[in-house]
C-alpha cells in the first residue's frame, strides 16, 4: 500500500509543460542540445549514422568529432560541444545527476487536445567527452543504464491522447530501441494502439518552430530526427529522493509513512474536525526563549511545540506567521537544536530571514534559493564563524533568571483577576476585551439604557443590527429632520408608479385651489371672513347664490368690506333670505359690493371644502395629523400653499430615495427596527455624522452595559482601578520586552560556545571545513561540502538552514531526523511529493500554511525554458502537504 503511494507520488514528478523538452523540442539551444546531422554538415556525409549506429550497438566509445588542421566550420562545432559539456559539467556538480541522451527517433504529431509534439521517442544515455583540452576531439561514452522509453512523453501520451500502455512496455522498450528500423518502430506503437502515419526512412533535421508556426492537424509520426541533449525527466533531486525512500522497508520511513498514512485516512474518512489536543504543561519563563512579541493563540502554538512530534498551524496571511516561526526558531535553538525551514516560496523565507538578520541571528543561519547563486555568501558566512576568535560575551544567565523570576510575580497578580477578564461572556466578549473598546465616561456622548435589547444581542448580532442602523440612519440624516416637508408621511415602501401618479395629481390640484382660496381671502379681506365661517353659512349663501347676479370681470379685486364695518354680517344675510331690505342700501353701487363679496363668500366655501375631501384621498399616504394640521390651517383662513409647494417640490425629487429608505426598514430585523426606532427617540436627528452617533451609541452602551454585568459576576476586576491594572500590565509588558532582549543575548552567547565546542570536538574536520570554504579555486558545490560535513560539525555551527524543497533535495543527504525540527511553510502551496523529503528529514515536523488559499499548480517548470513557449495544459493539482498534515496532526 504505502510502495504504491510513493509510485503514484513519483509519478506526478513528470513534467508535461509545453516548455520541457522530453515532450516538446521546437528550438535548439546550443547550451542543451544539439542535431546531429551537424555533422554530416561540418564533416563528411553518414557521420550522423555512423554515430545513431554506434550509440545502437552499444559500443562504449563512439567519435564526435576530429578537427586537423584550421577549419572555422569544424571549430564552430567544437564551440557548440563545449557549450554543451560545460553545462552538462555545471548541472551534474550542483545536483549529482548526468542527464544526457540521444533522443531517436522523434514522435512529431498533433495530440487529441490540439496540442503539437515533438518529442524523442527512446533516449540512449550517453557521456559526452573531450580527449584533451584543445577541443579538437571529441566523443561519446556509453552512459549508466540502458536505453529507456521515454517516460514524460508516455505520461503525456496517456493523459492528452487517450494512449494507454502498461507498466511492462519499459521493460520491452529496452530491447526494442536496439533494433533501428523506423518501420518496425511504427509498427510496434501501432500494435500498442498509437495510430501512426507512414515514416519516411531518410534521417531528416529537426524541423524548429516559432509560436506562431506551429503545424495545425499534424498526423502523429515517426521521423528519424536525432538529438544530442539534455532531456531530464523530472525534477531530479526530489526524484532521487523519492527513488530512495521507495526502496526503504516501510518501518524505516518514519515521518514520511504517517503523513502518507493520514493522506489514506483522508481519502477514506474525509478531513478530521476534531480539534489539537493543546499542551497541558505549564513552561515557566525561563524557559520560554521566545525573541518576538506574541498572542495567546501563537503561544499555544508555541507550547504545543514543545511537545507535539508532529504540529499542524493552519493562520491566512497577515496573522504573523513569519514571527511566530522565529519564535519557533529561538525557543529550538535553546534547546540545542538544529532547525530547518522550508518552503516554496521565497517571500516567506526572505520575510523569516531579515527577522532573523534583525536578531543578530542570521550569522547561524544559512539562506539558500538557489546553491549555486547563494553559495558564495554561505561559505563567507561559515568562514568567517570559524576564523573568529572565541568571543568574549558577558554571561547574562543570572540577569535572566532574575527577569524571569520578576515575571513570573507580575503574572500572578495578573493572574488572580485572569479568570474575569478572560472568560467568554455571553455576549461572545471577555472582560479584557471590553476594556479595551470601551470608551471613558467623558467620550461617551449619549448614555442609553440598552436593557430591554441586550438578551437579544451577541457581539455577532451586535455588528449585524449596527450594520442596518448604520444604512438607515444614513438615510435618516438626509429625510429625518423635523421640519423636512415630508417627514410626516406614511411608509412609501408599497408604493408604484401608479401610486406616484396618484399622490402628485392629488397634491396638484390641493396646490391649485390653495392658490385660489388666497385670492379668495385676499379679495374678502376680513379677519372674522375664514373658510370656517364660510363653511357654516354655505346653505344659507346656496339658497341665494343664483340671485346675486353676474360676477363681472376681475370683480373680485374691486370689493371691498367696506360695508362689513357698518352693518354685521350675519345680520345682512339673514334679512336676505327673508326678503327684506337692507337699511342703507338703497345704493345701487353699494349692493353691487354686496352681491359681489357674497358670491367670493360662497366660492371661498365651496373650493376649500373640495380641498378637504381631496386632503382625505392622502390619508393611505400622510399620516393624518399632518392631514388634520392643514385642514385646521386652511379653516382658520391660513391657507398653506407655500407649504404643499414644498412638499410636491420634495416629493418629486425625493421619491425614489424615500421609497427605498423605507423599504429598507421593512427588510430589517425586527430587532434592528425596534433599535431604530429607540434610539430615534433617545437620539432623535441631526445634520452629519449620525450614522456614525447613532452606531457607537449603542455599540457603546452595550459594552458598558456588559461589562456591568461581569464586574457583577466577578467583583475582583472591579475592585482593581484601571490605573492599577494598566500598571500592572505596562510593568509586564516591560519587563517581557526586557526579557526578549536578553534571551537574544543568552541564546546568542549560548550559540557561540557551541561553535567553539564543535572547534575543539572535530578539530581536523572543521579545520578543513575552514579551508573549502575559503577557497578561491576549484570550489566545492554546496551539495558536497554539506554532505561531507554535516555530520561532522557544520550543523551546530550554522544551526539553523533556510531554502525550499527542490535546493533542499539537492544539497543535503536524505538522512532521517538530520534536523531535530523541520518547518514547512507555504504547505498549502506544497505539493505532498515536494514536502515529504523534507518531513523524512526531521525528528518533528510543524507544517503551517493556509488551507484557504488555492494550491500551487505551477508544477511542472523546466528549468530552461523558452521564452517563447508558455505552459498550455498540466496535470491534475497534487494533495497539498498541508491537507494530509492537517489529518496527521490531529491524530498527534
Amino acid at each position: 500500500m504505502m510502495e504504491g503511494q510513493l509510485n503514484e507520488l513519483k509519478n506526478r514528478f513528470k513534467d508535461l509543460s509545453l516548455h520541457n523538452r522530453s515532450i516538446r523540442l521546437l528550438k535548439l539551444d546550443k547550451k542543451w542540445a544539439m542535431d546531429l546531422l551537424q555533422l554530416d554538415q561540418d564533416q563528411e556525409d553518414g557521420t550522423a549514422e555512423k554515430v545513431i549506429k554506434g550509440i545502437l550497438s552499444r559500443r562504449e566509445k563512439v567519435s564526435l568529432l576530429r578537427i586537423k588542421g584550421e577549419n572555422q566550420r569544424l571549430q564552430s562545432l567544437s564551440h557548440h560541444l563545449t557549450m554543451l559539456y560545460q553545462t552538462l559539467k555545471e548541472v551534474e556538480e550542483e545536483t549529482g545527476l548526468y542527464d544526457l541522451y540521444l533522443g531517436y527517433p522523434f514522435l512529431s504529431g498533433t495530440l487529441e487536445d490540439g496540442t503539437y509534439i515533438q518529442a524523442p521517442l527512446f533516449l540512449y544515455p550517453v557521456r559526452l567527452e573531450r580527449q584533451d583540452s584543445s577541443n579538437r576531439f571529441w566523443r561519446l561514452h556509453r552512459g549508466e543504464g540502458g536505453p529507456q522509453l521515454n517516460r514524460t512523453l508516455m505520461l503525456a501520451l496517456n493523459t492528452f491522447h487517450s494512449f494507454q500502455v502498461e507498466d511492462s512496455i519499459y521493460e520491452e522498450a529496452e530491447k526494442e530501441s536496439l533494433k533501428g528500423d523506423i518501420t518496425q518502430w511504427t509498427q510496434w506503437l501501432r500494435d500498442l494502439g498509437l495510430h501512426l502515419s507512414d515514416p519516411n526512412p531518410d534521417i531528416l533535421p529537426l524541423p524548429e518552430y516559432k509560436k506562431d508556426e506551429l503545424p495545425d492537424q499534424a498526423p502523429l509520426t515517426l521521423n528519424r530526427h536525432a538529438v544530442l541533449g539534455h532531456f531530464p525527466q523530472g525534477m531530479s533531486a526530489i526524484l532521487k529522493d523519492c527513488q530512495e525512500l521507495m526502496s526503504m522497508d516501510t518501518k524505516e520511513l518514519g515521518m514520511v509513512g504517517e503523513l502518507l498514512q493520514a493522506g489514506t485516512d483522508r481519502l477514506k474518512d474525509g478531513v478530521s474536525t476534531e480539534e489539537d489536543e493543546e499542551c497541558k504543561r505549564e513552561l515557566p519563563e525561563k524557559e520560554r526563549f521566545y525573541l518576538l512579541p506574541f498572542d495567546v493563540s501563537q503561544e499555544r502554538i508555541l507550547l504545543n511545540a514543545r511537545e507535539k512530534k508532529t504540529l499542524v498551524i493552519d493562520d491566512p496571511p497577515g496573522t504573523g506567521r513569519s514571527q511566530m516561526i522565529v519564535n519557533l526558531i529561538g525557543d529550538a535553538l535553546s534547546q540545542r537544536k538544529k532547525v530547518l525551514l522550508v518552503s516554496p516560496k521565497r517571500a516567506a523565507l526572505d520575510g523569516v530571514y531579515q527577522r532573523l538578520d534583525g536578531l543578530g541571528l542570521s550569522k547561524y543561519t544559512a539562506l539558500v534559493h538557489d546553491e549555486k547563486a547563494d553559495r558564495k555568501k554561505v561559505y563567507t558566512q561559515i568562514y568567517h564563524l570559524l576564523s573568529w576568535s572565541k568571543e568574549s560575551l558577558s554571561d547574562p544567565t543570572e540577569q535572566f533568571e532574575s527577569l524571569c523570576q520578576r515575571l513570573e510575580d507580575q503574572k500572578a497578580k495578573l493572574d488572580a483577576v485572569q479568570k474575569g477578564l478572560y472568560e467568554p461572556h455571553r455576549s461572545g466578549y471577555h472582560a479584557h476585551e471590553l476594556y479595551s473598546r470601551v470608551q471613558s465616561h467623558d467620550q461617551l456622548k449619549d448614555v442609553i439604557d440598552l436593557s430591554g435589547f441586550l438578551n437579544k444581542l451577541d457581539r455577532h448580532s451586535l455588528e449585524d443590527v449596527l450594520q442596518e442602523v448604520s444604512t438607515y440612519a444614513s438615510f435618516y440624516q438626509r429625510f429625518g429632520q423635523r421640519d423636512y416637508p415630508l417627514n410626516k408621511r406614511q411608509s412609501f415602501a408599497s408604493l408604484d408608479h401608479q401610486s406616484f401618479t396618484f399622490i402628485r395629481e392629488r397634491l396638484d390640484n390641493i396646490y391649485r385651489k390653495a392658490k385660489k382660496a388666497e385670492e379668495y381671502l385676499r379679495a374678502l379681506h376680513h379677519p372674522k371672513i375664514t373658510p370656517a365661517y364660510t363653511w357654516l353659512v354655505s346653505d344659507r349663501l346656496e339658497k341665494v347664490y343664483s340671485t346675486l347676479g353676474i360676477q363681472k370681470k376681475n370683480i373680485i379685486h374691486k370689493i371691498r368690506f367696506w360695508w362689513w364695518r357698518s352693518f354685521a354680517g350675519k345680520e345682512i344675510i339673514q334679512k336676505l333670505l327673508q326678503g327684506n331690505s337692507f337699511p342703507g342700501t338703497t345704493s345701487t353701487s353699494e349692493w353691487t359690493h354686496i352681491q359681489d363679496s357674497l358670491r367670493v363668500m360662497y366660492d371661498l366655501a365651496q373650493i376649500t371644502e373640495q380641498m378637504k375631501q381631496e386632503m382625505d384621498q392622502l390619508q393611505p399616504y400622510f399620516q393624518d395629523n399632518w392631514i388634520q394640521d392643514l385642514k385646521n390651517a386652511i379653516s382658520e383662513g391660513n391657507v398653506p400653499s407655500s407649504k404643499l409647494l414644498q412638499v410636491i417640490q420634495h416629493f418629486d425629487s425625493d421619491f425614489a430615495d424615500l421609497r427605498e429608505m423605507d423599504r429598507f426598514l421593512e427588510q430589517t430585523s425586527s430587532l434592528a427596527r425596534e433599535m431604530i426606532a429607540y434610539v430615534h427617540k433617545q437620539i432623535g436627528w441631526q445634520a452629519e455624522g449620525l450614522s456614525k452617533r447613532w452606531t457607537e451609541a449603542i455599540r457603546q452602551n452595550a459594552y458598558v452595559q456588559w461589562l456591568d454585568e461581569i464586574e457583577k459576576q466577578y467583583p475582583m476586576i472591579a475592585n482593581i482601578s484601571s490605573d492599577e491594572y494598566e500598571e500592572i500590565r505596562q510593568s509586564y509588558k516591560e519587563l517581557l520586552q526586557e526579557k526578549r532582549e536578553i534571551a537574544r543575548k543568552c541564546l546568542l552567547r549560548n550559540i557561540s560556545q557551541r561553535v567553539e565546542q564543535r572547534k575543539k570536538e572535530f578539530p581536523k574536520a572543521v579545520k578543513e571545513l575552514r579551508h573549502q570554504v575559503g577557497k578561491k579555486r576549484l570550489i566545492w558545490p554546496l551539495r558536497k561540502l554539506v554532505r561531507q560535513f554535516s555530520g561532522s560539525g557544520l550543523l551546530e555551527i550554522v544551526p539553523v538552514w533556510l531554502t525550499n524543497p527542490e535546493t533542499l533535495s539537492s544539497i543535503f543527504p536524505l538522512e532521517k531526523g538530520m534536523f531535530d525540527m523541520v518547518i514547512i511553510d507555504e504547505a498549502s502551496q506544497c505539493r505532498v511529493e515536494d514536502g515529504l523529503p523534507s518531513a523524512f528529514r526531521g525528528k518533528q515536523v510543524i507544517v503551517a500554511g493556509d488551507e484557504r488559499q488555492l494550491p500551487n499548480s505551477d508544477y511542472f517548470q523546466d528549468m530552461m525554458a523558452d521564452d517563447e513557449e508558455k505552459p498550455g495544459f498540466e496535470m491534475e493539482a497534487s494533495e497539498s502537504l498541508l491537507r494530509i498534515a492537517q489529518v496527521k496532526g490531529r491524530k498527534t
